[in-house]
């Protein structure tokens, strides 16, 4: 129990829905949306520059005072406090604090509290677009210290997540440290202006049978045939998360047999087909025995050509992205398949070289796990303290 004076927060908030028409809108104004919200994005557009159907629909007025907190699929951090004026859509609130009884920044970690996003999970409506009404908000308690208290937690609270925002930065910087490296070492990789040997994928792959191969059809691999425990399968959920002991789907062995052409060995390397291109895993040499799932594809190389983390840099590449989206129709490639990778050309420098690569590339892998390491720390106290001020 707080020691605090527990409070309906609707007693110290107010949800300002001031709707403007669109035809009254400055088409200059900055515009925030819901994915804004949901990725905690600080890049907003002028509302010229979005979609017509935004533009179209009514928007709510927001200011500097606000906080906005995304109303829709209260299961993910969708609050954010704007350092400007403008208009958002409808789908969020922005919310008004009354200063003389509460902290805006104070309540801004309020709603991102673990406690209070359980609090709107289990009471959102709408089967179809789950979302939080104002009364859920106003009803929620939160403890109420003194102002000056208020002050001095909202304080604490934001220099441990400036501090993992930091250690996030540092972290997104060491990526592209190392694609920085694949330049540097081997040119942009459609344009190849180091001129290495082009040669077709399909023809870098090892010569054994099924190292080219997608998963199986879906009627090979129904829900009805996993177990609790035995041989894994690997989907996306893996490739996404370049976490290979991410999931817990299994099979027997008598149905791994079955489906062994399917079956994944260490330096494999894993492709998402589906919604998520460019994405890759490569099997390291400790993993579970287990298949690929039919929307994914593996590629066992030949590693006396190629080294796996060579071919990843190349295959995640913005140059490489782009090239295929020209290529596909209506210039997106939401969807790959194994004819089209097979015909992909790919430059081959010698494998010194690769192997140069690889070692420098393992050092920063290295400086990264232990920064990773220090945000998980940083993560865990975080957790901690909203936890002794919320509850």
């Amino acid at each position: 129990m707080s020691k605090w004076e527990m409070v309906r927060l609707g007693d110290v908030v107010y949800i300002d829905k001031r709707s403007i028409q669109p035809e009254s809108i400055d088409p200059s104004a900055i515009f925030i949306g819901l994915d804004n919200i949901v990725s905690n994005s600080s890049e907003f557009s002028s509302l010229k520059d979005v979609k017509s159907s935004d533009i179209k629909s009514n928007k709510y007025v927001f200011t500097k005072k606000h906080i906005l907190y995304g109303k829709l699929r209260p299961n993910l951090n969708k609050v954010v406090t704007p350092d400007f004026d403008g208009v958002c859509s409808t789908d969020i609130y922005p919310i008004l604090v009354n200063e003389k009884m509460a902290d805006k920044q104070y309540i801004y970690h309020t709603l991102h509290s673990p406690k209070f996003v359980l609090y709107t999970t289990n009471k959102i409506n709408g089967a179809n677009l789950p979302r939080v009404n104002g009364a859920i908000i106003n009803n929620y308690n939160i403890p109420l210290p003194p102002l000056d208290e208020q002050k001095r937690i909202a304080d604490v609270l934001d220099k441990a997540s400036e501090l993992i925002k930091k250690r996030k930065e540092q972290i997104r910087l060491m990526d592209e440290l190392a694609k920085s490296l694949f330049i540097e070492m081997f040119g942009d990789p459609v344009e190849n202006p180091m001129g290495w040997t082009l040669y077709l994928i399909k023809d870098l792959a090892n010569p054994e049978k099924n190292s080219i191969k997608a998963g199986p059809f879906g009627s090979s691999l129904k829900k009805e045939f996993y177990v609790t425990q035995g041989y894994k399968i690997y989907g996306q959920e893996q490739v996404i998360s370049g976490d290979i002991d991410f999931g817990d789907y299994y099979i027997s062995e008598d149905k791994y047999l079955e489906l062994k052409s399917y079956s994944i060995k260490e330096n494999d390397v894993l492709i998402s087909l589906v919604g998520t291109y460019g994405k890759l895993l490569i099997i390291p040499h400790i993993f579970r025995l287990g298949i690929i799932n039919p929307r994914l594809m593996k590629v066992s190389f030949d590693l006396k050509r190629i080294m796996p983390i060579y071919f990843k840099f190349f295959f995640e590449s913005e140059s490489l992205k782009k090239s295929l989206a020209e290529k596909s129709h209506g210039g997106t490639m939401d969807i790959l398949n194994v004819g089209i990778i097979k015909m992909i050309n790919i430059p081959l420098p010698p494998l010194s070289l690769q192997q140069e690569f690889a070692d420098r590339i393992d050092a920063i892998e290295q400086q990264k796990a232990l920064l990773q390491d220090g945000l998980a720390k940083m993560e865990t106290a975080y957790k901690a303290l909203m936890q002794e001020y919320f509850g």
